[in-house]
């Protein structure tokens, strides 16, 4: 995989004992849409299987792997003709943004037990920008912009918090977890799931329950790194400030730009990259 490919260098506000903006390299996030073309009854239909967020790259392997893990295909290198890469709807060169997999003469897929979490695409193909441009027709909480809401040194005691209130991580090592907090750093609702979009789905459930949505003058904290889909989810509960323990990747980035997000990673005890929006966060 070319490094032109799985990262991109970006501005941010890093805080700490030296801070200031710097340059960082960023883990590039792109969605692909997966297509399959066959006949059936001599008419050659299209199916869109999956729109699938993933660093460019090694795209035929990733395609292949994906048909034979969902049982689509049983023999990838025989089933399938050729694999057609199409342009995003910008005719960017950076990276394809669908695949359409033409399957061999005779063969008909049998795609009735695939249920995946699909970002629905729009008849050019999805890119990074339709799906954009989706979510600001989806989101009806947007952050509100300019005001401090907390200050770094509260931030940087997140984390200890988060672990602490994670139970089920605490008895076996392997599980993801996020918090509500308030300014003051007080936790206000936690959630634990082997899935990072789970513990995200499960702690905007809590906020629709205790009347907390919009939760815009909190600050939610993930376990793992930030991706475009936790800044999505983050996004539809009017979020004005998420942080990672993590890196953010560069999808993630692009989006809480443009909703207006203060998106914060690598958060540590004494510092923290704060990639969007630093006027939210008192240094």
């Amino acid at each position: 995989m070319g490094d032109e490919l799985h990262f991109q260098w970006v501005t941010l506000h890093r805080t700490g004992s030296d801070p200031g903006p710097v340059s960082d390299r960023v883990c590039v996030e792109e969605p692909l849409e997966i297509v399959l073309r066959f006949q059936q009854n001599g008419t050659v239909l299209s199916k869109t299987l999956a729109i699938t967020m993933r660093t460019p790259g090694q795209d035929e392997a990733l395609v292949r792997g994906l048909l034979f893990n969902e049982g689509i295909l049983s023999d990838p290198q025989r089933d399938i003709d050729h694999l057609e890469f199409r342009y995003d709807c910008t005719a960017s060169v950076r990276t394809q943004q669908t695949v359409v997999v033409h399957l061999r003469n005779g063969l008909i897929p049998d795609v009735s037990h695939v249920e995946r979490n699909l970002i629905t695409s729009s008849s050019c193909g999805v890119c990074g920008r339709t799906a954009l441009d989706r979510m600001l027709d989806q989101c009806i909480y947007l952050p509100r912009t300019g005001l401090p809401l907390i200050q770094a040194s509260t931030l940087y005691t997140l984390p200890e918090k988060l672990l602490r209130s994670q139970e089920a991580f605490r008895q076996t090592g392997g599980i993801h977890g996020c918090a509500l907090f308030d300014t003051g750093g007080n936790i206000q609702l936690h959630a634990e799931d082997v899935g990072r979009h789970n513990a995200m789905d499960k702690l905007c459930g809590m906020a629709h329950e205790r009347s907390l949505v919009p939760v815009s003058n909190q600050v939610i904290l993930v376990s793992g790194r930030a991706s475009f889909e936790l800044v999505h989810k983050a996004c539809m509960i009017g979020c004005a400030v998420l942080a990672s323990i993590g890196a953010a990747s560069s999808m993630a980035i692009e989006t809480a730009e443009t909703f207006g997000m203060t998106l914060v990673g690598f958060l540590r005890k004494d510092r923290a990259n704060i990639y969007t929006h630093p006027e939210r966060v008192t240094i």
